[in-house]
């Protein structure tokens, strides 16, 4: 069985031309979605979103951006751009520290520039990774309903 959540998640918007990188999730729920994961440097606590709890989403969002699609950055690199809580579902079959269903999410963007989009990889956990407009972005039928909704918070969509 698998580690139990511990409600921490990181998100990465991958920022080239205005476009955002996205890809197909492997995991539940299958669906459209930027780079994403829990925070396993937090694995004993519940996160309350403190500023002392940034540099781990930071190490995290900086790991996860280069598992998930190859793209390296440093953590100086992601900008801190939504701080807060969601109520998605966790795939992680072994349930959760407390017993509840939630997750404390913090987002950062990082930028992408030159005169072609960065390569990427897929390693499998997103599939199909694809630069977007907003525009593309707001008429997915499957993008992950969490980050449409933080899509629209950020008025990206």
């Amino acid at each position: 069985m698998g580690d139990p959540c511990n409600h921490a998640v990181v998100g990465v918007l991958a920022v080239w031309e205005g476009r955002y990188l996205t890809g197909l999730r492997a995991k539940t729920p299958v669906a459209v979605a930027p780079c994403a994961g829990h925070v396993d440097e937090l694995a004993t606590r519940i996160p309350t979103g403190a500023h002392e709890e940034e540099p781990a989403f930071r190490a995290a969002g900086v790991r996860e951006l280069e598992e998930e699609t190859g793209l390296r950055v440093r953590d100086r690199d992601l900008s801190l751009v939504l701080n807060r809580l969601g109520g998605d579902r966790c795939h992680r079959k072994a349930g959760s520290i407390d017993g509840e269903n939630w997750h404390h999410w913090l987002v950062f963007t990082t930028l992408f520039t030159g005169p072609q989009p960065p390569k990427v990889r897929s390693n499998g956990e997103l599939h199909d990774l694809t630069w977007r407009t907003p525009r593309e972005l707001a008429d997915l039928r499957n993008l992950e309903p969490i980050w449409r909704e933080f899509l629209r918070e950020l008025r990206i969509i």
